[in-house]
């Protein structure tokens, strides 16, 4: 399983950070909307291509965002409703994100299975 290191700047008002691979090269990076209603972001590869946007739409009573990829691919993701968990829909690929939020450690699962971990150090 692969690696990523993400690098969020404490002051950072927009959501700019950048991600790491294992080796500690630069993979990814992801600009931010500022003072935007919704949410959106861009995400960069390092020779800063688009790879993806992600933009948050209106969506009662849980968050909804929706992902459109450089070919044009769209999903969604959709958050469910769960006590004290985080837990989110992924459609199209049939993934589910479940996580803690107090301790902010997530697993992305496939069928029940954890196929990535996502935690916050």
């Amino acid at each position: 399983m692969r690696k990523f290191e993400i690098s969020q700047k404490f002051w950072s008002l927009a959501g700019k950070f950048d991600i790491f691979d294992e080796d500690s090269r630069l993979a990814y990076q992801v600009q931010g909307s500022f003072l935007k209603l919704f949410k959106e972001f861009t995400i960069f590869d390092g020779q800063r291509k688009t790879v993806s946007h992600i933009k948050q739409q209106f969506s009662f009573p849980f968050q909804k965002f929706m992902v459109t990829f450089a070919d044009g691919k769209e999903i969604t993701i959709q958050k469910r409703f769960s006590l004290l968990k985080a837990k989110y829909d992924i459609s199209d690929f049939g993934l589910e994100v479940a996580g803690d939020i107090w301790n902010m450690t997530f697993s992305l699962l496939n069928q029940g299975r954890e196929v990535a971990k996502i935690h916050q150090e």
